[in-house]
C-alpha cells in the first residue's frame, strides 16, 4: 500500500497539470518517464497524442525485452541505454509490463488551487 500512497502523493504535490507521469499500472514504483508539456497551450487531444507516443515507446522497449528473454538472448550488457534503464526498472515479466502502461497527469497546481478555494469556506465547513 505504501508505494501507491507515495505515488499519489507525488501526483498531487510534485507534478503539475503541465506534466504527465508514464508508469506501470500495478507497480507504481515503476515510473518510466515524466513528460513535460511546457508552457505551450495544448488541447486535450494534443496532450493525449504526446502521451500515447510515450506509452508506445515503452511498450515497444518492453516487448523487445520480452522477445529477447523468450529467445534466451537477453544480455543486459548489450542493451541500448534506454532499454537497459527500463530493464533495470522492471527486471522481469516484460510482456506483462508492456500491457500495463498508463499516463497520469499531475495535479499539484489544481490541488493547490483547491486548497486556496477551500480556505474561503472553512468557517462554513467547520
Amino acid at each position: 500500500m505504501e508505494p501507491q500512497v507515495e505515488f499519489w502523493k507525488k501526483i498531487y504535490t510534485q507534478y503539475t497539470t503541465k506534466q504527465a507521469v508514464i508508469h506501470h499500472t500495478k507497480n507504481l514504483n515503476i515510473i518510466y518517464d515524466v513528460i513535460d508539456f511546457g508552457d505551450r497551450p495544448l488541447s486535450n487531444r494534443g496532450r493525449e497524442r504526446i502521451m500515447s507516443r510515450a506509452k508506445r515507446k515503452y511498450r515497444k522497449i518492453l516487448r523487445r525485452l520480452a522477445r529477447l528473454e523468450r529467445r534466451k538472448k537477453l544480455d543486459p550488457t548489450r542493451l541500448k541505454s534506454e532499454e537497459k534503464r527500463v530493464y533495470d526498472l522492471v527486471q522481469n515479466n516484460f510482456r506483462s509490463a508492456s500491457r500495463r502502461i498508463r499516463a497520469q497527469i499531475g495535479q499539484k497546481d489544481r490541488f493547490g488551487e483547491g486548497l486556496v478555494r477551500s480556505g474561503l469556506y472553512m468557517d462554513q465547513i467547520e
